[in-house]
């Protein structure tokens, strides 16, 4: 073997370890953003539109490297991602009370659209449009959630700890795509998020401690 193969071998290895350190993260990243919402019983500062937008981009992503064969541990966290991401959404709709009759056909449409990428029954050119078409969903998604934060001047319930991991996460799942399916409208989708991870995550660090800052200020004051 020569050395560029073991260098290969050894990053291939390195991605399979980082990976795995990617599955534990998406088991439990989610818990501390639930977590708040449950024990404070408000959605404060969440923004559904961001949820969706995003549980669709990580559904078109997981049934997209399903259907072109990709190696199981390169996307695997995807579909804990993608679970957590339907708990996310049932709790943000039973606390706003909008469990309605008229989600049905939304429903049914999410289910056919995503079963027939994951079974590659959509022409090539529709199945690299759909990756592509993932990239300015998810960057929407989290460019939503960061202007919720930028009005309210608040990040509300969001979990800094939750979007921590994600930005972690995403810079593994970059780093492994770019040395082992080397795809380039995942590279690109990935990069974006990953922008926009850190702007949010940078944002609801900024506000906690201006609000805690606050509270210690008027604190003095009273005494």
């Amino acid at each position: 073997m020569s050395d560029a193969e073991k260098d290969q071998s050894t990053l291939v290895s390195l991605c399979v370890i980082l990976g795995y350190t990617v599955l534990f993260n998406t088991f439990i990243d989610k818990i501390p953003q639930s977590y708040n919402i449950l024990t404070s019983r408000s959605t404060e500062g969440i923004s559904l539109f961001s949820v969706v937008a995003e549980m669709s981009a990580y559904s078109s992503m997981l049934t997209y490297q399903f259907a072109m064969s990709y190696p199981f541990h390169t996307y695997m966290e995807n579909v804990v991602m993608v679970l957590q991401d339907y708990q996310l959404l049932a709790i943000l709709l039973y606390y706003r009370n909008m469990f309605k009759v008229y989600l049905i056909p939304y429903i049914a449409l999410y289910v056919t659209l995503y079963t027939f990428v994951a079974m590659y029954w959509l022409p090539e050119a529709m199945m690299v449009a759909v990756m592509y078409f993932t990239t300015p969903l998810l960057c929407w998604s989290k460019m939503r959630q960061l202007i919720e934060i930028l009005i309210m001047r608040d990040p509300g319930q969001l979990s800094s700890i939750t979007w921590f991991l994600i930005c972690y996460d995403t810079a593994v799942r970059m780093f492994t795509t770019a040395v082992i399916t080397k795809d380039i409208p995942m590279f690109v989708n990935l990069a974006s998020s990953e922008v926009l991870n850190l702007s949010v995550f940078l944002s609801i660090i900024y506000y906690n401690v201006t609000k805690t800052r606050r509270r210690r200020s008027s604190s003095s004051r009273d005494r």
